[in-house]
């Protein structure tokens, strides 16, 4: 007889029950909703597949009023949660939430960081493609319309609302 193989007991040789794997997964699930609060520059930080990071940008993006769409989407991110090694995320989104940078400083820089509404409002050309430079993965077509929406504006409030939404915009995808 062999004494190299250890005997496993009969627990250990049987697989995980269907209610294991189903606490498994939504714990996965769980994990992946307090992703889904983090920023899109936070994502980054996190080692996340490219794929997974999209279902998240996604997901943020669907409304709620989308019939069974979120529900769908919570569950093809815990899908996509199994095949990551969630010990490494849980580490990073535990250092991430102990240690935040400071929001009016950019990282490794004591600065505070650019006003880029101040900036496209004085030079749109300029100060977009410099935002753009820098920030590459913005939607170059929605803050062109946001611009466009703060020039035409006839009214204060309507000035005052493509503002709000371009900043809003630019706070969504961690320009400041």
């Amino acid at each position: 007889m062999d004494e190299s193989i250890p005997n496993l007991s009969e627990e250990e040789k049987k697989p995980p029950s269907k209610s294991q794997r189903k606490r498994e997964m939504h714990a996965l699930q769980a994990l992946g909703e307090s992703l889904l609060r983090l920023q899109p520059v936070q994502l980054k930080k996190l080692p996340l597949s490219q794929e997974l990071r999209q279902a998240i940008l996604n997901m943020q993006a669907i409304a709620s009023s989308k019939h069974g769409a979120l529900r769908r989407q919570r569950q093809f991110i815990g899908k996509l949660m199994r095949q990551e090694d969630v010990t490494a995320i849980e580490q990073a989104l535990n250092n991430q939430l102990l240690h935040p940078v400071d929001a009016n400083k950019s990282e490794g820089n004591s600065e505070p960081r650019r006003d880029w509404i101040q900036e496209l409002t004085a030079d749109a050309t300029r100060a977009m493609s410099a935002l753009l430079e820098e920030y590459p993965e913005l939607d170059r077509q929605t803050v062109r319309n946001s611009l466009r929406n703060m020039q035409r504006a006839k009214t204060e409030e309507q000035r005052q609302r493509a503002r709000l939404k371009l900043s809003n915009f630019l706070k969504q995808n961690g320009v400041f």
